[in-house]
């Protein structure tokens, strides 16, 4: 049975190839006019669902691809596509809903604010014009996808959820047997090589799962794998001692069984416990070492950065500008150049102009989770927000950023949000 499945399944992408071919021949070699071949290929795009297979694959190259290749991959494959085959008139729906206003207003004020940095150069300017066309061609495409089709946002939580388990799982296979050292800070694949940034993503990756293959699958197998899978992305964040994100995760899971009342899942709890101190005995969680590590400067970094807030009534109004660039000394006699705070970045950037954008955005994003969640008992949406907001308390400079980890954490929760996703209780999946 299962090898008729597998082979059916085979057929089938096979024919769907066979039928790209012909309509690409059909198109070349026809007499047909421009305006006829364009919407031949236009229907054959939205027909076999190819925007949100490209769209899905920039959340599952988050694994694979490293910076410069998964940036390459949304130049070449995923902007040219949109740009040239996307429904316009729905693309002009989608600009005009509130939310989207709000966030390009948001974004093209930061844009606005190079204008009075120090010593702005043209080079500076031209990016800073790129990569506002780029995050806002993101949030207008996201829009787009997720009002186009009510089960999209569920496909893109599970995608992302079982690609960050995959990567996971090899990061914590190549680190066990060829580091050996449970003590040492665990690099991923793709993105995740950063540790800081592994560990957010396998945090989102652990509440996609979280709220969507582990609540709605009644499959008994696929329910198991999925625990594995969560349990997995958990170690992962473990296994790179980045103290931010795994703080983070802990409290949002409990906000979790709290607010879906799954007290069964709370069985978990002790059994964590009981997980830490075996990791205790095995090196991997070391409090000494995480406590010796101090505060890792940030709060160095950001007295300086209130110093600079704080200097004069236009920093505090209008910030500093975001080509500006300060060069904060840490303790140790080194420099950053990050104040290492989304909410501290915005305000000494963009002032409180700013600051009252980015809240105004945020508790929009909030208020519309919360009502998607008293609609459909999902707490998912909210679940990924307050693990986003947790850790830009840490991190991040701006969510004015070509493709980068902020783009899961940040803005897909609060493109959710925006929709009202979920509206209704999710149907079970077998």
């Amino acid at each position: 049975m299962k090898a008729r499945q597998v082979t059916s399944s085979v057929l089938f992408d096979a024919s769907k190839f066979l039928r790209f071919i012909t309509v690409m021949v059909s198109v070349g070699v026809g007499n047909k006019t421009l305006f006829e071949r364009y919407y031949i290929v236009q229907t054959f795009l939205e027909k076999n669902s190819v925007f949100q297979w490209l769209y899905l694959g920039i959340f599952v190259s988050f694994f694979a691809f490293d910076t410069s290749n998964h940036r390459l991959y949304l130049y070449v494959f995923v902007m040219p596509v949109f740009l040239v085959f996307a429904r316009w008139g729905f693309v002009r729906k989608v600009i005009e809903l509130p939310f989207w206003r709000l966030s390009a207003f948001y974004l093209v004020y930061l844009w606005a604010t190079q204008f009075w940095s120090v010593e702005p150069s043209l080079v500076g300017i031209l990016n800073q014009t790129r990569l506002l066309f780029i995050v806002l061609f993101f949030i207008t495409v996201t829009l787009y996808l997720l009002k186009e089709d009510p089960g999209f946002p569920d496909r893109i939580l599970r995608y992302f959820g079982w690609a960050g388990a995959i990567g996971a799982a090899g990061a914590v296979g190549y680190h066990l047997i060829f580091i050996g050292d449970l003590g040492a800070r665990m690099a991923g694949p793709g993105r995740a090589e950063h540790v800081i940034i592994g560990a957010t993503l396998y945090g989102v990756a652990a509440l996609c799962l979280l709220g969507t293959v582990l609540r709605d699958t009644q499959h008994s197998r696929i329910k198991v794998l999925g625990w594995g899978a969560f349990l997995l992305l958990i170690f992962a964040m473990l296994l790179t001692h980045s103290r931010g994100p795994v703080l983070i995760i802990g409290c949002v899971i409990v906000v979790y069984l709290f607010a879906t009342g799954r007290w069964k899942i709370a069985i978990f709890i002790p059994l964590a416990a009981v997980t830490y101190v075996a990791l205790l005995m095995a090196g991997v969680a070391e409090p000494v070492n995480w406590i010796e590590r101090g505060s890792t400067h940030r709060i160095g970094i950001w007295l300086q950065s209130w110093e600079l807030i704080s200097a004069n009534l236009k920093s505090l109004l209008v910030g500093q500008g975001v080509l500006t660039d300060y060069a904060f000394k840490l303790s140790n006699g080194g420099f950053v150049k990050s104040p290492h705070s989304l909410f501290i970045a915005n305000q000494l950037y963009g002032g409180l102009v700013a600051t009252v954008l980015l809240f105004g955005l945020i508790a929009v994003a909030l208020i519309n989770a919360m009502q998607g969640f008293r609609k459909s008992g999902n707490f998912v949406v909210c679940a990924l927000l307050l693990f986003g907001l947790g850790v830009s308390l840490f991190d991040y400079r701006t969510v004015l950023i070509n493709l980068s980890h902020e783009w899961v954490s940040f803005w897909l929760p609060v493109l959710l949000a925006a929709i009202g996703w979920p509206q209704k209780s999710q149907a079970p999946q077998k």
